[in-house]
C-alpha cells in the first residue's frame, strides 16, 4: 500500500509539475497534446521505468483527466489505469511540494512480481531521500483524498516460503484514502478498504484507520479491519520493525474466524475456533 500510494503521488507530481510551469500558455488541444509529451518526458527523471499516457484533457488551472495511463518495467506493465481525475488549486503548488484536493482513479490494474531485488513496484521510484527503510522524493507530497473504484492486482511468479499465502489475484477494489509524505515519513488515512480474492474465498468487508511512519517506528492508529466472519481492531506502534521489532500495541477482536484467515495463513487452517480476545 505504502509504495503504491508514493509511484500514484509521483504520477501528480509530473503532471501537476508541467501544468503549473505552462500555466500562460493557451488550452488547446495542441497544447494540452504538448503537455502530456513533456509529462512522459519528465517522468525519466524520477522513474525506473516508462509512462505512456492517451490522452490529456480538463482545466489545468484546477483539475485534470488522464485517460489510457500505462507504466511499464522492462517491457512489463506494471500499473495500468483506464481513466484518473485530479482536482486542485494551481496556487498551492507555488510554494513547492505538491497538493492535491482529490484523485480519482477508475478501474486501475497492478501487477506485483518478485526477485531477489524485491518488489518490482519497490523498485520504481528512483532514490532522492532515505531515512531507516524508507527512499523517496525531496519534496513533501499531500493528497487530501484518493478514491479508487474497481481495481485489481495480479500477483506473479514464485514468491518462495512465507507464513502467509498471498492470493494470486485480488479485484473489485474500492477504496477512500488519504495520504501525506513529508521526506521521508507518512502518514496514510484510509477511510475505506475493500476486495476480495477468488483463489483464495477470501473477501475483505472494510478496512478502516490511520497508518503512520517516523524514524525507525510505524504507528496504528484505530485500524479496524472486517472480513465477512472476522472483525479486528488495533491501537499502537511497532519500533525497529525491520530489526528485531518491539511491541507496543493493543489488539481486540469480537471474533476471530481461524480458519476463514487460515486460507491466506496455513498454519491456522486447522483450528475450527472462532475466538474473542483482548491483548
Amino acid at each position: 500500500m505504502r509504495r503504491a500510494l508514493q509511484v500514484i503521488a509521483i504520477l501528480c507530481t509530473l503532471v501537476i509539475g508541467g501544468a503549473s510551469l505552462t500555466l500562460i500558455v493557451s488550452q488547446t488541444a495542441w497544447f494540452k497534446d504538448w503537455l502530456r509529451g513533456l509529462i512522459v518526458r519528465q517522468a525519466d527523471g524520477y522513474l525506473n521505468g516508462r509512462l505512456t499516457i492517451g490522452r490529456l484533457g480538463g482545466n489545468l488551472f484546477f483539475g485534470i483527466e488522464l485517460e489510457d495511463i500505462d507504466l511499464t518495467m522492462e517491457g512489463q506493465s506494471v500499473v495500468a489505469v483506464k481513466d484518473i481525475g485530479l482536482q486542485y488549486n494551481v496556487l498551492d503548488f507555488l510554494g513547492g511540494g505538491v497538493r492535491l484536493d482529490s484523485i480519482r482513479l477508475n478501474r486501475p490494474v497492478v501487477r506485483l512480481s518478485k526477485d531477489a531485488e524485491g518488489w518490482n513496484l519497490g523498485q520504481l521510484l528512483k532514490k532522492e531521500r532515505k531515512e531507516a527503510d524508507r527512499e523517496g522524493p525531496g519534496r513533501p507530497i499531500a493528497i487530501g483524498e484518493i478514491g479508487i473504484t474497481d481495481g485489481s492486482v495480479f500477483i506473479e511468479g514464485p514468491l518462495g516460503p512465507s507464513a502467509v499465502e498471498l492470493p494470486s489475484r485480488i479485484e473489485r477494489l474500492n477504496a477512500t484514502v488519504g495520504f501525506e509524505y513529508d521526506p521521508v515519513n507518512y502518514t496514510v488515512r484510509i477511510g475505506h478498504l475493500s476486495f476480495r480474492s477468488p483463489d483464495r474465498n477470501f473477501r475483505l468487508a472494510d478496512l478502516s484507520g490511520t497508518i503512520s511512519t517516523k524514524q525507525d517506528a510505524m504507528f496504528f492508529e484505530k485500524v479496524a479491519i472486517r472480513t465477512e466472519e472476522s472483525a479486528l481492531s488495533l491501537d499502537g506502534s511497532v519500533r525497529e520493525y525491520q530489526k528485531k521489532a518491539a511491541l507496543d500495541l493493543k489488539v481486540s477482536s469480537e471474533k476471530l474466524a481461524l480458519q476463514e484467515i487460515g486460507r491466506l495463513v496455513p498454519a491456522l487452517r486447522r483450528y475450527a475456533m472462532q475466538p474473542a480476545f483482548e491483548i
